[in-house]
């Protein structure tokens, strides 16, 4: 596992936290593996694969059906907060959508404080961290990463429809974008899934670390338990 240190969002108890979302370098990587071993954690809670941030971005971008967002721009120009920095900062067009889906997300995260950490996991956030920047800025990654011929053969033996006629060659160059995507994400803490299996403490301890969760209330051996089961490891 390599891990580089991110700025925190918000502290909580003089500890940092803040928004949270687990990736990989392509599905197959063990991002639900990394995601049940985080929310062992009573400071962490991640939904699995909902898209919510991204859901609610576009539910409240103009032009959408009903166009919600042109109704909902007083509000978002009273959420939306003071930046010193046009880092980040989005086009005009999209500003109600995403102080607008910002104030719902944290609506949301409210009802599960006093959490450190909050998210969601998805492997295709690998293609969306931008988006998420966006919205959170300072946010961090957890990307799952696994070797590119065990991602396939475990791709192989899934019932996915997309995978009709797909060839090992195009399987190869999908995970190889969906990797370069990965390691376009600014400090993020990459985990390595044979690693991971290893080594399971050694592993959750460093990003429990990176996260700067308190290891005390984590349980171990559930967590080494839950590595080991065939029914929950990556096959």
């Amino acid at each position: 596992m390599s891990s580089e240190s991110a700025p925190a969002t918000a502290r909580e108890g003089g500890r940092q936290s803040g928004w949270l979302f687990v990736t990989g370098t392509a599905p197959r990587t063990g991002t639900t593996l990394m995601t049940w071993l985080l929310n062992l954690h009573p400071q962490v809670h991640l939904f699995c694969e909902t898209l919510f941030p991204l859901a609610l971005t576009g539910i409240f971008r103009p032009g959408y059906e009903q166009q919600p967002g042109r109704h909902l721009s007083d509000v978002a120009a009273q959420l939306a907060p003071a930046r010193s920095s046009h880092e980040n900062r989005p086009a005009a067009g999209e500003t109600c959508a995403i102080e607008c889906a910002r104030a719902c997300c944290g609506a949301l995260r409210s009802l599960r404080e006093p959490v450190q950490w909050f998210g969601d996991k998805s492997p295709s956030y690998v293609e969306s961290w931008g988006q998420l920047r966006s919205l959170f800025p300072g946010c961090r990654f957890v990307v799952m990463d696994r070797g590119p011929a065990e991602v396939i053969a475990s791709i192989r033996g899934c019932d996915w429809p997309w995978l009709a006629g797909k060839t090992d060659e195009e399987l190869h160059k999908m995970v190889s974008a969906s990797c370069a995507s990965a390691e376009d994400i600014p400090d993020a803490c990459w985990v390595e899934l044979g690693e991971l299996s290893r080594d399971p403490e050694s592993v959750v301890q460093g990003v429990l670390a990176w996260l700067d969760l308190a290891p005390e209330p984590y349980p171990w051996t559930e967590a080494v338990r839950q590595v080991a089961d065939p029914a929950r490891k990556v096959n």
